[in-house]
């Protein structure tokens, strides 16, 4: 009997403590209107945005054609290799 009233102790125990307690407000939490937007509410940047707008928009530029011409390079480079086997297949 003492081992199903030590269950029974153990069991509400753990209920207990693995019970949530909701917060009183559920929902998303707005912020107030007084909070500045991370996003542009007008379509009037400042010249700081521009810069750094065109700063980054030159440095993909450039990682993107490196990246095309070495793409391109290797291309060249692995053609002329195939060539250069075939030929080499054809003399033997």
């Amino acid at each position: 009997m003492w081992l199903a009233q030590l269950s029974e102790e153990l069991n509400a125990a753990t209920t207990a403590e693995t019970r949530v307690v909701a917060p009183p407000d559920e929902g998303p939490v707005e912020l107030p209107p007084s909070v500045p937007s991370i996003f542009a509410t007008t379509d009037d940047p400042t010249p700081f945005q521009t810069a750094t707008s065109v700063l980054l928009t030159g440095a993909i530029n450039v990682f993107l054609f490196r990246s095309l011409r070495r793409h391109a390079q290797r291309a060249k480079e692995t053609v002329g290799h195939i060539v250069l086997l075939q030929v080499l297949e054809r003399k033997h």
